[in-house]
């Protein structure tokens, strides 16, 4: 007899960058509203959940929150994301921002969002992007998500990342 687990995780990824910064408490009506304020960019991608992240997954539904993702993770190097991923995948990182939002919904769904202003890092391409649980390059920190971006901001742009991890049926 063959038994399967039925659970499944899907993740995205999108990225908004704005020319000048906004305020964080505009942080969320940016997300809903973009158009409302000096949007340069939108890009959607769907991302890998990793095997870490998807044993992490399974224990916020049963409501266990120990080592939950914190930060997000940018960088320069390009990826080819794989379930095995971790935090020596995401090589040459320009940035590491801890969370500005992280939300669940009824435990199946978490959204993080990370702000980085104008003064976060300069002007640059962003390749790669991952949810980590902490702004270490350790090897004990632990890699959730990755996704390939393909985002530039330069020195008077702000940049948002909201990345949602979901389980599926």
């Amino acid at each position: 007899m063959e038994i399967r687990d039925a659970m499944g995780y899907a993740g995205r990824v999108r990225a908004l960058v704005f020319e000048g910064d906004i305020s964080t408490g505009d942080v969320e009506r940016a997300l809903a509203r973009p158009s409302d304020f000096a949007l340069v960019s939108e890009l959607t991608e769907h991302n890998l959940v990793t095997n870490l992240g998807r044993e992490r997954m399974t224990k916020l539904i049963v409501a266990e929150t120990t080592g939950v993702a914190s930060h997000v993770a940018l960088s320069t190097t390009a990826i080819a994301p794989a379930l095995t991923d971790t935090v020596g995948t995401i090589t040459n990182r320009i940035y590491t921002q801890a969370l500005t939002i992280a939300q669940s919904y009824l435990a199946y769904s978490q959204r993080y969002v990370a702000y980085f202003t104008t003064t976060s890092f300069g002007s640059t391409g962003v390749v790669s992007e991952a949810l980590l649980d902490a702004a270490s390059t350790a090897a004990t920190t632990n890699l959730f998500a990755d996704a390939t971006i393909s985002v530039s901001k330069s020195t008077t742009q702000s940049l948002i990342i909201e990345h949602i991890v979901a389980a599926t049926t």
